[in-house]
């Protein structure tokens, strides 16, 4: 993908462009060998960032609810070490500009499917099944616009951004799950 894509307010880009990337993204290709850990996320910084935010939000609930010092002390601590991990992240991407080579997929789906349970909430919020589907298309609208961004925003974020891009991958599963409950509360 060297060509310099169209403006994004542009017909040919969301007629031609982003859904040829959106295409060979998922078609089966024919590749040289790669090294399996060519686009890895670093394990042992990976746990690092769980265990610290893991820390940080038991910390601060402790903190909050019982008035506990230590909570308090392994909370700032916690969102010490992740604020940390982050800053590094984003600063390995310094200088780096976002490209669509290395879209976030994940990211941009969803927002999709995010705009859509947005829109199909407020319907439900009414009972009217005709807000809810108008609702629904208005969002998907939304979160494909929204999606394009944030799958190019999230590359500044560095191997951060791509756990980001994992993890929105099961908030899809969450998302759909909970579209489902919707709408069944409409029409059943």
């Amino acid at each position: 993908m060297n060509d310099a894509p169209p403006t994004f307010f542009s017909l040919s880009f969301h007629t031609r462009f982003f859904p040829s990337l959106l295409w060979r993204r998922f078609r089966p290709k024919k590749e040289e060998y790669r090294s399996p850990f060519s686009n890895h996320i670093p394990l042992e910084l990976t746990i690092l960032v769980v265990i610290s935010k893991v820390a940080a939000i038991a910390g601060f609930g402790t903190g909050i609810s019982r008035g506990s010092i230590i909570g308090w002390g392994v909370g700032i601590l916690g969102l010490a070490v992740f604020a940390f991990f982050l800053v590094k992240s984003i600063r390995s991407q310094m200088g780096i500009r976002p490209s669509f080579d290395s879209f976030g997929f994940g990211i941009f789906f969803f927002f999709v499917v995010l705009g859509l349970t947005v829109g199909i909430f407020e319907g439900t919020l009414l009972h009217s099944k005709s807000l809810a589907g108008w609702g629904g298309l208005a969002g998907f609208v939304a979160g494909y616009g929204a999606g394009i961004f944030a799958g190019l925003g999230i590359q500044y974020l560095g191997w951060i951004g791509r756990l980001f891009s994992h993890l929105a991958i099961a908030g899809i599963v969450g998302l759909i799950v909970l579209d489902c409950v919707l709408l069944s509360s409409l029409y059943f």
